[in-house]
């Protein structure tokens, strides 16, 4: 499992804090202290151990395989070291905010995390009035499972870390919500729990449909742009070059202007026109990529010849306009933006 996704590594860590607080509350194991210690051993030997199974299942992977790694996606993540600790701080706090508090983030990650932090805290004051000092362990670990959604930004300390890793955030707010119908067992908190179940339905409802519709009207648009483009260089094309033979170089991005698109997540409404418009191809990867998918076929230039392509493009038109699509010696330019 956590060779699939980083974020497993945090879910790992929500559910198994979870449960551990579940096992001491609904056995009454307050009390237990050494047996409740033994327990939180056992639990880190199973994770470090599923850690280091998926470390050396990578390795011998790698190797068989003979996979090259060139993705320094991961590296590119982690901050600690690189930067000084109170900039990796800032990074962590930035993170938070943005999952608890940032409506362009999909608007329900905020909801669930403001939702599962009211809920931890009503939990969590509950056990301390009926058990005092022996619920610290089980509280502390109720604070591991809140906390979890942000424990990859902990990890990394860098402002990189996506909000789409947040596997754990959805899980979490169910495990509190059981949890408190567990401790406030009756028709009214089964009520309000029945009403956030319902609010949660209607939001994720709003926004799915919103993401898959935006997404929708999104990839038409790259289709419609991508054929003139292609339109536009076969006119140009008096050279007697095959287009599989041609190298393109897409300088700057595009973002869809279809009216229709109501929201964006972080790939979901993203035209491939704009995205990874950081890297030192700009977005050309991805567009390259696409266009595969649509059947055209052309090369990619080098680093050389795609910065090459940067400063020629600095006196062209952007597209659609006149002179926004360029041969330039062995190169394609195409001016985006």
């Amino acid at each position: 499992m956590f060779g699939t996704y980083q974020a497993f590594y945090p879910l790992w860590i929500c559910l198994a804090s979870f449960l551990y607080a579940v096992e001491i509350i609904r056995k009454d194991h307050f009390k237990e202290t050494s047996r409740n210690l033994l327990l939180i051993v056992k639990y880190a030997i199973v994770f470090i151990t599923a850690a280091l199974m998926t470390w050396v299942i990578r390795c011998v992977l790698t190797a068989a395989l003979r996979i090259h790694e060139t993705s320094g996606y991961m590296d590119a993540m982690v901050g600690w070291g690189k930067f000084p600790v109170k900039e990796c701080l800032m990074n962590i706090i930035r993170y938070a905010y943005r999952v608890a508090f940032n409506p362009d983030f999909f608007r329900f990650f905020g909801f669930a995390a403001v939702a599962s932090a009211v809920l931890f805290v009503i939990c969590f004051v509950a056990l301390i009035r009926r058990h005092g000092s022996y619920a610290v362990l089980p509280s502390l670990a109720l604070l591991i499972t809140v906390s979890s959604f942000f424990l990859l930004a902990v990890a990394t300390g860098s402002g990189q870390v996506l909000v789409r890793t947040q596997l754990a955030l959805c899980p979490a707010l169910a495990c509190f919500a059981l949890l408190f119908l567990d401790l406030f067992p009756g028709r009214v908190p089964g009520i309000a729990v029945g009403v956030l179940c319902a609010v949660i339905t209607l939001i994720q409802w709003k926004n799915t449909s919103g993401l898959f519709l935006s997404d929708y009207f999104r990839y038409n648009e790259d289709i419609r742009y991508t054929a003139e483009i292609m339109n536009r260089i076969d006119e140009k094309n008096d050279s007697g070059i095959l287009q599989k033979d041609l190298k393109l170089a897409f300088v700057g991005n595009h973002e869809p202007e279809s009216t229709a698109i109501v929201l964006k997540g972080e790939t979901l409404g993203q035209s491939f026109y704009h995205w990874d418009v950081e890297n030192p191809y700009a977005s050309s990867e991805r567009i390259y990529s696409f266009c595969q998918t649509q059947g055209y076929r052309f090369q990619m230039p080098s680093v050389e010849e795609y910065s090459a392509a940067q400063d020629y493009a600095e006196r062209m038109n952007t597209f659609p306009g006149e002179d926004s699509i360029a041969f330039y010696g062995d190169l394609v330019v195409i001016r985006l933006c």
